[in-house]
């Protein structure tokens, strides 16, 4: 009897053990169906056209005999070539070795050219300018900054641009082998190659304004800004990256800016 009794408690061990076993999948299941979704990947920006461009800027001064040489040749090379509009967003930054003098105090400082920038129509006419190559320089200086302002378009700005680099006496030049100061180019510059639309009224009253002034403290504020600095004119930098090597690689520019665009565009694909 003992012995019967014994089986039957063993029996009945393994058969709890068997229904157990066969309910867990359920319960396993059931957890499954009842678990929190894990949240959606968060959709990653578009990239937009412009944001695929690489930002060309080309530090230079407006009576610099190597910034007229680059503007006019290399740089005009590279925008007529098929393409490279739609790759690059290309703008002169007219400044160079310039000062930046407030009340017979010269500032270089980003801080205080920030604080400047920001100031109103009283602290813009207390600023003057000293130049590398004179006060004709200054006045081109504004001029290009002017024409860019009002026309950031390079189809429509460059020409202008183009033609007063052109016709400008740089350091050491005088006429008949140039045509003048910027200054003085710059109106017939306007009419023969502003397309109908650059305004020489419009243009000139941003010079003589104080919009001018505006214009080159930012100028000044990005040009000091630079890391690392700035070690010549013409300086370029690609997405904000000067190109390594010497001064000379400027004249591979078209090259720079395709590697750049290509490298920049790669990322975006596989990021995206």
């Amino acid at each position: 009897a003992a012995a019967a009794s014994a089986g039957a408690t063993k029996q009945d061990s393994i058969k709890r053990l068997q229904r157990k076993a066969a309910s867990s999948p359920a319960s396993s299941t059931s957890s499954l169906e009842t678990a929190t979704p894990a949240p959606a990947a968060t959709p990653v920006p578009e990239v937009t056209e412009d944001e695929k461009k690489v930002k060309v800027r080309l530090y230079m001064e407006s009576e610099c005999p190597a910034c007229q040489k680059v503007t006019t040749e290399v740089v005009k090379m590279v925008l007529q070539a098929p393409g490279m509009k739609d790759i690059m967003d290309f703008k002169l930054v007219p400044f160079g070795n310039a000062q930046v003098v407030k009340n017979g105090v010269s500032y270089n400082q980003t801080s205080a050219l920030s604080q400047m920038v920001s100031g109103g129509q009283g602290e813009l006419a207390s600023v003057s300018f000293v130049c590398q190559h004179g006060p004709t320089e200054c006045e081109g200086n504004a001029w290009e900054s002017c024409i860019q302002h009002l026309h950031p378009d390079t189809d429509i700005s460059f020409p202008v641009l183009d033609c007063i680099e052109s016709r400008t006496c740089a350091e050491g030049e005088h006429p008949p082998a140039c045509s003048g100061p910027p200054g003085e180019v710059a109106p017939g510059c306007i009419s023969e190659h502003g397309s109908g639309v650059v305004s020489l009224d419009s243009v000139r009253a941003c010079v003589n304004g104080p919009m001018a002034s505006r214009l080159l403290l930012v100028n000044a504020l990005e040009t000091n800004s630079l890391s690392p600095p700035k070690e010549w004119v013409p300086w370029i930098t690609l997405d904000g990256v000067h190109p390594p090597g010497s001064p000379t690689r400027i004249f591979l520019l078209g090259r720079q800016v395709c590697e750049a665009y290509a490298k920049k565009n790669l990322n975006s694909t596989l990021t995206n």
